[in-house]
């Protein structure tokens, strides 16, 4: 199934109310262990697995196939997808100002 950017946003804007309560937790938390090691994330954080971590945390098989599927595409997709939604964009600039407290090793 290939994920237009319009599909990103929306999946992701209409969990809004969650996202709230999660990232609340996480700016009240600096003992974060992000999740993105299970994904074998580069430890250059950068905003497409920024964003993939966010995806991830409303749906893990949409991130498993957005990092499944063709890169190069899916890099463009996700990267309209931050640029159209203020939401995505400000939860990503959040993921990336605490990519020195994460924990890439899982709590092991």
């Amino acid at each position: 199934m290939q994920v237009t950017t319009e599909d990103l946003i929306k999946l992701y804007e209409a969990k809004e109310s969650t996202l709230a309560v999660i990232f609340n937790a996480f700016r009240c938390s600096r003992k974060i262990g992000f999740r993105l090691c299970q994904y074998k994330i580069p430890m250059d954080l950068n905003e497409y697995y920024a964003a993939l971590f966010c995806f991830s945390l409303i749906d893990n098989s949409l991130c498993d196939e957005l990092i499944n599927s063709d890169e190069t595409e899916t890099k463009s997709t996700v990267q309209s997808a931050i640029s159209g939604s203020p939401l995505l964009r400000s939860h990503v600039e959040f993921v990336l100002s605490y990519s020195p407290v994460i924990d890439w090793n899982g709590g092991k």
